[in-house]
């Protein structure tokens, strides 16, 4: 598949999906190096002290209810690995939780909160790259700034040529372009899987 058809299919993604454009979303990928780990054994990765849950919500408005108690993650178990969707928070992004999910393992992390935008990568424990407010800044952080650099300058080439934005849409397609997993609509459709933490690292 081109980068152009995997950049087209976010931005129909997110056309199709416009709460979630226009509100947030935070997408982490994480690749174990080491087993299949099932949504409890996130979960205590998740918790300081096991105060957490598995359960299914409905994706589109289940979080809210634990909105001042709890943080919701959605988990879809992958072979060697998972992925976890937040709809009303981004705390999968943040460093303290990324150096957490990373521990023999790689992490990919996209959020966005409002104006507010992040793209991160982690391995071993370690936050490498750190790019906020990707949309409108080239300031990128971390010990391996250019870590995923041949994947931004290829999309940035695809977005110069077809006269398209450089936005979520183009970074989710980095997601899928360095991972192999593909975020579909349908995804977001009735329940999922969901971690309920009371007590998030």
């Amino acid at each position: 598949m081109s980068i152009e058809e995997i950049i087209s299919h976010y931005q129909e993604f997110l056309e199709t999906n416009q709460w979630i454009s226009l509100d947030q979303l935070c997408w982490t990928i994480v690749k174990e190096r080491f087993g299949n780990p099932a949504a409890a054994d996130v979960g205590e990765y998740l918790s300081i002290g096991g105060n957490f849950e598995v359960g299914d919500l409905e994706v589109g408005e289940g979080a809210l209810e634990f909105s001042q108690i709890a943080g919701v993650f959605f988990i879809e178990t992958l072979d060697g690995g998972y992925f976890l969707i937040q709809t009303n928070d981004d705390y999968a992004s943040s460093n303290q939780v990324l150096r957490v999910l990373s521990r023999e393992a790689q992490a990919w992390s996209i959020a966005w909160t409002g104006p507010q935008h992040r793209f991160a990568y982690a391995a071993d424990g370690e936050v490498l790259m750190d790019w906020p407010g990707f949309r409108s800044s080239d300031a990128i952080y971390g010990n391996m700034p250019d870590a995923l650099s041949e994947e931004v300058t290829l999309v940035r080439e695809v977005c110069q040529r077809e006269n398209w934005q450089f936005n979520e849409a183009v970074m989710m397609a980095v997601m899928e372009m360095v991972s192999g997993i593909r975020l579909n609509s349908a995804w977001f459709e009735g329940n999922q899987a969901a971690i309920i933490v009371r007590d998030i690292i």
